[in-house]
């Protein structure tokens, strides 16, 4: 049975030598004593870091023909990256043999067995998407979370425009993407142009209006505690009925959704230049402490990193804070 995947492995040192098929192209300049050890070894299994919710990114420069195979707990997006060449791939049941061209995108749903061959040298971006990030944004999106289907052989403009902005800033020590506001809004891409509107029954689910409300009322009170009750009364359920239901149409509890659209909210604040301390007291963190600890364990980014990378932009918390929920 393959072991699951990991896009976060494939760009360090030590999963270069693990998996040396695959080289990182955060350090491509390679001996020709390793490459040659790469052709003798051109196919593997991989292994997934499932640590936090981050969308993960790397991007792989094959060096010889590969074959690349696994199993993943997360929905997996491959694009070719590299010149046009034919490709055997195999996700479960479906398969496809064909020229992936340039911008030829795989998207493999979690708990699916896959694989693929190249027919030459190619690079590649493999972004894994864990199942509560892609909870959140159909959330968002003010709709059930359904189902993605495999996809052997998509296209999607505006998708190989968001992947490329993740690669311009992948990090050179962790071989990621730091910029997840990038990655919200290719989830949500992801879920408009692959999503699929067969889910469970809609009597058992939340339906779109409910969702709406409870969005707008969790938007307008991020800086404070939210009841249960409080949300529970907005979506016309039962307070204690509807933390189940809420579960089973989202796919997470209301708690954790909650959580995560403070921590969208603040990284939204502290690139809009608000201080640390600041931002965690506008989306209902009790200190910078707290903020930190739940970015951290969260995103796997703390805020002090974002701050690094913000486009410094005039204002306080509360106008910055006014203007996302307006």
């Amino acid at each position: 049975m393959p072991e699951p995947f990991t896009a976060r492995a494939w760009a360090t040192p030590l999963a270069q030598e693990r998996h040396p098929t695959l080289v990182p192209d955060t350090v491509e300049k390679q001996s020709a004593d390793h490459v040659s050890r790469a052709a003798s070894a051109p196919s593997h299994r991989t292994t997934q870091d499932t640590s936090s919710d981050s969308v993960t990114l790397a991007k792989v420069c094959c060096p010889v023909a590969p074959t690349i195979e696994g199993v993943s707990d997360r929905l997996l997006l491959i694009v070719n990256l590299g010149a046009p060449a034919f490709a055997t791939c195999r996700i479960d049941e479906h398969h496809l043999e064909h020229r992936a061209a340039y911008g030829n995108i795989t998207l493999i749903p979690p708990g699916s067995e896959w694989k693929g061959t190249m027919d030459r040298p190619t690079s590649a971006a493999f972004i894994a998407v864990p199942q509560q990030r892609l909870a959140v944004a159909s959330a968002l999106m003010e709709r059930p979370l359904g189902t993605l289907r495999p996809r052997l052989d998509a296209r999607s403009q505006p998708v190989l425009e968001l992947v490329g902005e993740m690669t311009a800033t992948l990090s050179q020590t962790t071989g990621n993407s730091d910029d997840q506001d990038t990655a919200d809004t290719l989830v949500a891409c992801l879920l408009d142009e692959f999503g699929s509107d067969e889910c469970r029954p809609a009597a058992r689910l939340l339906g779109p209006d409910a969702l709406r409300r409870l969005n707008v009322l969790i938007a307008s009170r991020l800086d404070g505690p939210i009841p249960v009750d409080l949300i529970a009364d907005v979506a016309g359920q039962n307070r204690w009925q509807f933390p189940r239901l809420f579960r089973r149409t989202v796919g997470i509890s209301p708690h954790q959704y909650v959580l995560r659209l403070r921590l969208r909210r603040a990284r939204e604040l502290i690139r809009r230049g608000c201080g640390l301390a600041e931002a965690a007291l506008a989306t209902g963190f009790s200190d910078q402490s707290h903020l930190t600890t739940c970015m951290r364990r969260i995103h796997g980014v703390t805020p002090a990193r974002l701050r690094v990378r913000r486009r410094p932009q005039p204002g306080t918390a509360a106008e910055a804070a006014a203007k996302l929920s307006s």
